[in-house]
C-alpha cells in the first residue's frame, strides 16, 4: 500500500509526501478506510525502501524496516544492507539501531518521550484559543438542553479549578 501511495499520489518521489504542500496523509488515510499512523508507516517504509535502492530483501521483513525509521537515510540504508548480508533478526536490528539513535532520550520504539497530560492538555486549549472560530455558535448555547447544559457548566468549573492548580504550580516562584 505504501508504494502504491507514493507512486499514485507522490509521482514516486519517496520524499515528497513529506513536503508541506502534498497532499495531506489524514485526507488519504480516510479515503482509504486506515488509520493515519497506519498509513503513516505504510508510506515511510516505502520510501525508506525506495530511498535504499529497493534492494532486495530475502532475508528481513516489514518490522526490520520499521526499526530503521527514525534514523538518518544514509545510516539506514548501511544498516539495511548490514542485516540482509548478516540475516538479522528484529531484535538486532533494533538494538543496533538504537545505537544510532540521533535522539538520546526515546521511549519505545524511536519514539520521543510522551509529555505530561496537563502539558498535552494545555497545547489542546492554546490551540482552541488561538483558533478565531473558536466561539463560533456560542450565540446559540442557551437553546441546549438542561441536562447538555448543566453538564458543560459542571465541566467548566472543573477545568477552572485544574488550571489555576496548574498555574499555581507552573507560576510558583516566578515574578510575572
Amino acid at each position: 500500500m505504501g508504494c502504491a501511495v507514493l507512486d499514485e499520489v507522490y509521482d514516486g518521489n519517496p520524499d515528497a509526501w513529506r513536503s508541506s504542500d502534498s497532499v495531506p496523509l489524514r485526507a488519504l488515510a480516510q479515503e482509504a478506510g486506515v488509520s493515519v499512523s497506519t498509513l503513516y508507516r505504510y508510506v515511510a517504509v516505502a520510501a525508506l525502501w525506495r530511498r535504499c535502492g529497493q534492494p532486495e530483501l530475502h532475508h528481513l521483513g516489514i518490522s526490520h524496516l520499521r526499526e530503521l525509521l527514525p534514523l538518518h537515510p544514509g545510516t539506514q540504508a548501511d544498516l539495511l544492507e548490514r542485516a540482509e548480508d548478516e540475516r538479522w533478526t528484529v531484535t538486532e536490528m533494533r538494538r543496533v539501531a538504537s545505537l544510532h539513535q540521533r535522539r538520546p532520550e526515546v521511549a519505545g520504539r524511536g519514539r520521543p518521550p510522551r509529555s505530561p497530560g496537563y502539558l498535552v492538555a494545555l497545547q489542546h486549549i492554546q490551540s482552541w484559543v488561538e483558533t478565531d472560530s473558536r466561539l463560533e455558535g456560542l450565540e446559540n448555547a442557551n437553546q441546549m438542553c438542561d441536562a447538555e447544559a448543566l453538564q458543560l457548566l459542571k465541566t467548566i468549573q472543573v477545568a477552572r479549578m485544574e488550571l489555576e492548580m496548574v498555574e499555581m504550580r507552573v507560576g510558583r516562584g516566578r515574578n510575572s
